[in-house]
């Protein structure tokens, strides 16, 4: 008998534990380096002015840091049946990933910010 917590077609059934969780960390934690690591960039200030015209790194790391807490976002629905990162009394989720996942949603707002900003950004 399958149990209530997991359906059929959802990676929890066949299994909760293994590479469906570590897929999920692994896009969590690597987006959340990544931002890390441009928001310091950020602090160190403009490229110089001979490569001002070559954003690439920067639509690539910005693109990157999207696409994995979307990642992260659609494995936390499909894991964890997550669908509001604000808890709901009464699910078998621990509140912590709850938090998880809103950290992942204020990461993805980031990166949209992101790159936009390098859209915007004329030199």
């Amino acid at each position: 008998m399958v149990s209530q917590e997991y359906e059929l077609n959802s990676p929890g059934a066949v299994d909760p534990s293994g590479l469906w969780r570590f897929i999920f960390w692994l896009a969590f934690v690597s987006g959340s380096l990544i931002l890390g690591f441009f928001l310091l960039m950020s602090q160190v200030g403009p490229p110089p002015p001979s490569r001002r015209g070559d954003m690439r790194l920067y639509y690539a790391a910005w693109s990157c840091l999207t696409a994995l807490m979307l990642l992260s976002i659609r494995m936390a629905r499909w894991i964890w049946k997550i669908r509001n990162p604000i808890p709901v009394p009464g699910r078998a989720v621990r509140p912590a990933m709850y938090m998880v996942v809103l950290i992942a949603w204020v990461e993805l707002v980031l990166g949209l910010v992101g790159i936009i900003g390098v859209a915007v950004y004329r030199p």
